[in-house]
C-alpha cells in the first residue's frame, strides 16, 4: 500500500512540473546558470522557513549551530538544484532562452533594415552624383 502511495504521490508532485530541455542542443550555459538559480532560491527558501519555526529555550544555541545549519541547508539546496526538482530552473532556461533568441532574431532584422537603408541612400546618392546635384 505504502509503494502505491508513495507512486500516487510522486506523480501528482511531478505531474505540473515543466520538463527539463533536451541534453541536445541544450546551451549547457544557460541550463548550469538556471540550475544554480534553483538551487540558490531553494537556499533562501528554506533559510525563511527555518526563521519562521520558534527555537526551543531548552538547549543553548551557538555560532556553530547557525553555521551547521546554514551548511546543511545549502547542501540541500544544492542537490535539489542540481537536479531542477522543483522545475523552476526549466522554466527560467526556456523563458532566458525565447528572451536571447528573440533579440537575435530582432538584432539580425535591425542589421537587415539598416543594411537596406544604407544600400538605398548610396543609390540615392549616385543618382544625384550622377545628375551632378552633388560634388
Amino acid at each position: 500500500m505504502d509503494a502505491r502511495m508513495d507512486a500516487l504521490h510522486h506523480r501528482i508532485v511531478t505531474s505540473h512540473r515543466p520538463a527539463p530541455p533536451p541534453r541536445e542542443g541544450r546551451d549547457e550555459g544557460l541550463w548550469r546558470v538556471s540550475l544554480q538559480f534553483e538551487a540558490l532560491f531553494l537556499q533562501q527558501v528554506m533559510s525563511e522557513m527555518r526563521k519562521s519555526v520558534p527555537q526551543s529555550d531548552v538547549l543553548p544555541h551557538g555560532f556553530a549551530e547557525e553555521s551547521y545549519r546554514s551548511m546543511m541547508d545549502q547542501a540541500i539546496a544544492e542537490a535539489g538544484g542540481r537536479r531542477g526538482s522543483l522545475g523552476i530552473a526549466a522554466t527560467i532556461y526556456a523563458q532566458l532562452k525565447q528572451r536571447r533568441d528573440g533579440a537575435e532574431v530582432a538584432g539580425k532584422a535591425v542589421a537587415e533594415a539598416s543594411k537596406s537603408l544604407h544600400e538605398a541612400a548610396a543609390a540615392q546618392y549616385r543618382a544625384l552624383a550622377a545628375k551632378g546635384e552633388v560634388e
